[in-house]
């Protein structure tokens, strides 16, 4: 199941550290997504997008490991075709991502046509996957098996049964005897 992440701080840096026709979206995460899964937005005539997450400090620089490379937003950055499409990124596409060091990533969106003045990204939203959890303990299992049991022979038989389970279970085999018993003088004649 999908939850989407609050307590993101964005900021958009215009300095020199960018190349022409590059903008630069700084991403800080108040609390650390454990399990941050996908990431959405809608583009704005963005032709590729970077993706850095931010691993710690060097000094005063941060350290970074680019994540998702050179990604293609636009088939071909002169036409406005597929300029305003929403996408949506997965953990699968991020290979380098360490979803247990996330802290920040910077997005890098870049434009090389004079055709456009402004691109950028729209409603960008993060995700984390929340795990359920998928054993369910054998005494409830065996509980659960037996009511269904229990509605399925109640259906079936249109009455009412002990609510007993060895009786039930009973019922349903000898239930099952004589539709087998039927099935074979059926197809014997």
């Amino acid at each position: 199941m999908l939850r989407e992440i609050s307590g993101v701080n964005f900021k958009k840096i215009e300095d020199d550290l960018c190349k022409p026709r590059t903008k630069r979206i700084h991403v800080e995460f108040v609390s650390p997504p454990s399990l941050l899964s996908h990431i959405s937005f809608g583009n704005y005539y963005a032709a590729t997008l970077q993706i850095d997450q931010i691993v710690g400090m060097e000094g005063r620089q941060e350290k970074v490991d680019t994540v998702l490379n050179q990604h293609q937003l636009m088939n071909h950055v002169h036409y406005e075709d597929d300029a305003q499409n929403c996408h949506i990124l997965t953990i699968d596409q991020m290979e380098n991502l360490d979803r247990g060091r996330v802290c920040g990533l910077v997005f890098y969106i870049t434009q090389p046509s004079l055709l456009w003045e402004k691109w950028e990204l729209r409603q960008l939203r993060f995700f984390e996957t929340i795990e359920t959890p998928s054993v369910i303990s054998k005494p409830i299992q065996d509980k659960l098996n037996d009511v269904q049991l229990y509605r399925k022979y109640t259906i079936n038989t249109s009455g009412t049964v002990s609510a007993d389970t060895k009786l039930i279970k009973d019922q349903a085999t000898k239930f099952i005897e004589i539709l087998s018993d039927f099935h074979t003088k059926l197809h014997k004649n």
